[in-house]
């Protein structure tokens, strides 16, 4: 096509990005029949609307045919891996190119491999590809037991998996597991935009096929633009790619179902020496079934409370996996308040805390209570509410636990009791408490009530975490280093509300988790009525401090003083050895560093925005005055009815 146009009439065939003048888009229009020019916004800016312009387009829109390639890689069985991506613009880097290459690696490492079932390797054109290579090959789709849609996978964010519309096939459950080891990883379920995953997964079709990505499509703001180049690729991130995707398949080379040859009747395991008998002879000792514990730990039902909040779902999944029976309770203010995938669920109740009775607890072993009103300012705004849920709701359950016949009562302590300590040195648990608000009032007096509460049948034990940070199902922004790296994000700037002089000491949630799991093993006489201050001694930081690692990590990203920014009183120093020395195989495996590095990505991945950030699902005040005000809580902080 050759013509002439104005400039006004050129500039409906253009198309830019007016917030990236310099950015050249990535524009397709598989089913509509027009055409057009992708431009920078400076260079559409300087067209004038009366000028005439000539316009060639040297392409011609006729039947042809589509090209995709494909490499079988035979297998013991006819069963297939089906692993594919796209080509179809690959001048972008992470958004093409980086499939390309991991695809074409896993192909070289495959082949050295002696394979279970056979992998098919499919480049093709996004969207129409997978398509033509459906409709050739429908008398052989019920090959396909697995498949992986990859791309995305170069950029510096955290993995993500998108189920298979089916949700719960072999590769859904092995991506999930290999996910489940990497920081700020998320499992999503199906949605019908993305990538190639949609095709193979649309109706008709419906093949057990997820999708590996890092950043998502059009969650960063390279995606379909010019910027989408080397610059963006983060070789680290691409070798993790492919670790992760040999990891996935290596799951599923592994899987069996094991067929009995003998499939009729109880098993006979006398003669294979898995039975022992119920009656004795003279010598013999009474054969009982052994009762199901985890490793190392007398305990098996675990009641966790606040299971569903920022701490409690990185905890719960944690007890669950140790080997627990865990079941949560929650009265699900939060609900809604996700950021990504829950780790792993749990049997669960919902039910507060301050209306717990003696038959709710029947058959625990111990109580794991997380739940609370967690926020300074939110104990400012009303102390009544925060008395009442953390320490009269904290004593109350402790009663009826008590009365239930729980052994261990596992609390959720806090080391901002230590409050404006007024020294130097860090702070042991013997130190003088000087609360300074009515959260950390409310720790102080349930521990003095816990310790109150202990007999020979009932053994509290107090864990005084640091201030938590780090990734979680239920997100918080109103914590300091969560918070400091979601402003700088969403803001291009690392804003600090107190001069940065205060010293605070910060634990990651995962180490939260790992002093429950040695609080629940360690023996009665090591936790019985005691209290551990829970964190590193290398992890005491002066808010500037955290700033400066924020700039570390978003160097772009400048550290600025609020207005009237001065000194918080809350300053306070924290020494751990007796922790280390009670649980030396539950130290944290986080520092401030790494868990800056984490937050970034997973804020990166999931494209969070200042309406986010700003907004009432990751504040905890924001949320419940939003539920105070459209009347679904009352003055008690007690639903008006079913959430």
């Amino acid at each position: 096509m050759r013509t002439t146009l104005t400039g006004a009439e050129l500039d409906e065939r253009l198309y830019s990005l007016p917030e990236f003048p310099n950015r050249i888009p990535y524009r397709t229009a598989y089913w509509a029949d027009r055409w057009g020019f992708c431009v920078t916004e400076e260079q559409r800016r300087a067209i004038r609307p009366e000028e005439e312009y000539e316009v060639c387009v040297d392409a011609r829109l006729e039947d042809g045919h589509l090209t995709y390639a494909e490499a079988l890689l035979p297998g013991e069985s006819e069963d297939e891996v089906l692993l594919s991506t796209y080509v179809c613009h690959p001048a972008l880097a992470n958004d093409n190119v980086s499939g390309i290459a991991l695809l074409a690696v896993l192909g070289k490492r495959l082949v050295e491999r002696r394979l279970r079932r056979s992998h098919r390797l499919l480049f093709s054109p996004g969207t129409l590809g997978p398509l033509a290579w459906l409709s050739r090959n429908l008398e052989h789709l019920d090959r396909i037991r697995a498949g992986l849609v990859v791309a995305c996978v170069g950029d510096p964010g955290a993995l993500r998996y998108k189920r298979s519309r089916a949700g719960e096939t072999a590769v859904d459950r092995a991506a999930a597991y290999v996910l489940r080891g990497r920081p700020g990883s998320m499992v999503e379920d199906f949605v019908p935009w993305g990538g190639d995953e949609r095709q193979f997964c649309s109706p008709g079709f419906d093949l057990p096929v997820g999708a590996l990505t890092r950043t998502p499509h059009g969650l960063f703001p390279e995606y379909h633009s010019s910027a989408d180049d080397l610059d963006l690729i983060d070789a680290e991130s691409l070798g993790d790619s492919l670790a992760a995707t040999l990891e996935i398949l290596d799951v599923l080379e592994r899987d069996r179902v094991y067929a009995s040859r003998n499939p009729y009747g109880e098993p006979q395991l006398g003669r294979r020496g898995l039975y022992r008998p119920t009656l004795r002879g003279r010598g013999e000792r009474r054969f009982r079934a052994p009762r199901r514990r985890p490793p190392r730990g007398a305990v098996v039902k675990v009641l966790v409370t606040g299971h569903h909040g920022y701490i409690g779902s990185v905890v719960a999944p944690m007890v669950a996996e140790a080997g627990h029976e865990v079941v949560g309770l929650d009265t699900f203010f939060y609900r809604g308040c996700d950021f990504g995938s829950d780790l792993a669920p749990v049997d669960e109740l919902r039910l507060d805390v301050r209306d717990v009775t003696p038959a709710d607890l029947a058959g625990f072993d111990a109580v794991v209570h997380l739940a609370a009103l967690s926020n300074d300012p939110l104990g400012d705004m009303n102390a009544s509410w925060t008395y009442d849920v953390n320490y009269e709701g904290t004593l109350h359950l402790a009663r009826v636990a008590k009365e239930a016949g729980v052994a261990r009562f596992v609390f959720s302590s806090s080391c901002s009791m230590y409050g404006a300590s007024g020294r130097d040195d860090a702070l042991d648990e013997d130190a003088p408490l000087r609360p300074l608000t009515p959260y950390a009032e409310s720790k102080v007096r349930s521990e003095e009530g816990l310790v109150g509460l202990a007999d020979s049948g009932f053994s509290p034990v107090s864990l005084r975490n640091a201030t938590a940070y780090g990734v979680s199902p239920r997100l918080r922004l109103d914590v300091v280093l969560n918070n400091l790296v979601g402003w700088a994000f969403t803001t291009g700037r690392i804003r600090l509300l107190s001069d940065g002089s205060s010293w605070r000491p910060i634990v990651h949630v995962q180490d939260a988790g790992r002093a429950v799991l040695g609080a629940l093993a360690a023996p009665r006489e090591t936790i019985h009525a005691q209290a551990f201050n829970v964190g590193a001694s290398s992890e005491n930081y002066q808010i500037r401090d955290l700033a400066a690692l924020v700039h570390e990590e978003l160097p772009e990203c400048e550290v600025e003083l609020a207005e009237g920014a001065v000194a918080d009183p809350r300053s306070y120093r924290v020494d751990f050895h007796r922790f280390e020395r009670a649980f030396p195989e539950h130290q944290p495996e986080w520092d401030a560093r790494r868990g800056t590095a984490e937050l970034a990505a997973a804020y990166r991945a999931a494209g969070l925005t200042w309406d986010d950030f700003d907004g009432a699902r990751y504040t905890r005040l924001k949320q419940l005055q939003r539920l105070l005000d459209e009347g679904r809580l009352d003055a008690d902080l007690r639903w008006r009815e079913a959430a």
